[in-house]
C-alpha cells in the first residue's frame, strides 16, 4: 500500500492511501517511493518544490523578525507589498512599513511563532500564523518587556522570476479576552 505525504495544518503527515479519501483538507506533496510503481507525477514534484520554497520564505521572514537585523525582514516582501495594520484606515506600502517598524531597532523580539495553516494554490499561497511573546529593550535593560501578541495572514505570490514573496500582511492584535 502506498504512503503519501499529506500537508495539513503546518505539518507534513504520512497518510496511507486507504485513508487519503477521508483525510481533512490537505494536499499530497509526494511519495516516499519515487522510483517504484507509486511514482510521483511532475505536478506533485512541482508542488513539493513550491512547498519547500514557501516554507523557506516563511521561516526566513520569521527568523529575520527575531534577529538584530530586522531590516532583512523586508527582503521577503515584494516591492508592491501592502500591510493591513490594526487601527489603520488605509493599507500601508513597504516604505511606510519600514518607517513603522523603525522602533524595532530598540527591541529584541522574544516571541514564539506558530504556523497554523499554509495553503499553496498555483502561483499564490497563504499562511496563517501567530506571534506571541515579549519585546525586550536592548539598551535600557531596567525597562520591563512589552507583551506582544499578533495574528497574521500572509499572502504570497510567485514573482515573474520564480521567487516567492509576501505581497500582503494582514494582521491584528486582539484585545484581552
Amino acid at each position: 500500500m502506498p504512503v503519501y505525504y499529506l500537508f495539513f495544518r503546518g505539518e507534513v503527515c504520512l497518510c496511507p492511501s486507504q485513508y487519503f479519501a477521508f483525510a481533512p483538507v490537505g494536499r499530497i506533496i509526494g511519495s516516499p517511493f519515487p522510483e517504484s510503481r507509486y511514482h510521483v507525477t511532475e505536478q506533485l514534484r512541482k508542488f513539493a518544490d513550491d512547498d519547500v520554497a514557501v516554507r523557506a520564505l516563511v521561516l526566513g521572514a520569521i527568523e529575520a523578525m527575531r534577529s538584530d537585523n530586522f531590516a532583512h525582514y523586508f527582503d521577503f516582501f515584494s516591492d508592491d507589498a501592502r500591510w493591513m495594520m490594526p487601527a489603520q484606515q488605509h493599507d500601508v506600502d513597504i516604505t511606510a512599513a519600514r518607517r513603522f517598524y523603525r522602533f524595532t531597532s530598540k527591541f529584541r523580539f522574544d516571541q514564539t511563532s506558530d504556523i497554523h495553516e499554509m495553503v499553496i494554490d498555483g502561483d499564490t499561497a497563504y499562511v496563517r500564523l501567530t506571534f506571541d511573546g515579549q519585546l525586550r529593550p536592548k539598551a535600557e535593560t531596567t525597562q520591563p518587556p512589552i507583551r506582544a501578541f499578533s495574528r497574521h495572514i500572509w499572502i504570497l505570490r510567485r514573482q515573474r522570476n520564480g521567487v516567492w514573496k509576501i505581497i500582503r500582511d494582514i494582521w491584528n492584535t486582539p484585545g484581552k479576552g
